[in-house]
């Protein structure tokens, strides 16, 4: 019998215990995301781009916090797929989602979503509006770590 991650992760403490857990969703999540039309990078540029905004190249790399020639990489690909369509501009080109790009965007995110709402569901509503709080205030005790620089 396996045993639980959590429970292993005793020398590092809390911060082990946490780090086990998180390594469980993102194996879920990552379940659901290879069950989607789209894949990971397409999702994460579609999902910048969905609020209708053209964007340079170089406001992609920003937003996603990525690296400039991955950046081209992937735009390239979600070019040739027909995801989005890159048009010459001045100064520089502009990357925009296709009709086809946010539909499938749009599908993928509903489909995670629900499996989202399904968990929650079971979990029923006064757990699920304390582990969305809990989170939030985890993320902005994390963020205040991680990236100082960022918060107030």
């Amino acid at each position: 019998m396996s045993q639980d991650p959590a429970s292993r992760a005793e020398p590092g403490g809390e911060g082990a215990s946490l780090a086990a857990l998180l390594q469980r969703l993102d194996t879920l999540r990552r379940v659901v995301l290879r069950r989607a039309e789209l894949n990971a990078a397409d999702m994460r540029l579609l999902w910048l781009l969905s609020d209708g905004r053209a964007r340079t190249f170089r406001e992609i790399s920003e937003d996603l916090a990525l690296e400039q020639s991955t950046v081209n990489r992937q735009v390239n690909g979600a070019a040739r797929t027909q995801l989005v369509q890159i048009a010459e501009g001045h100064p520089a080109r502009q990357v925009r989602a296709t009709d086809e790009g946010v539909a499938a965007y749009r599908s993928d995110v509903d489909r995670i979503l629900a499996s989202y709402g399904d968990a929650l569901e079971r979990m029923g509503p006064a757990r699920t509006a304390e582990l969305t709080d809990l989170l939030a205030e985890f993320i902005d005790a994390y963020q205040h770590v991680v990236r100082p620089e960022d918060t107030p």
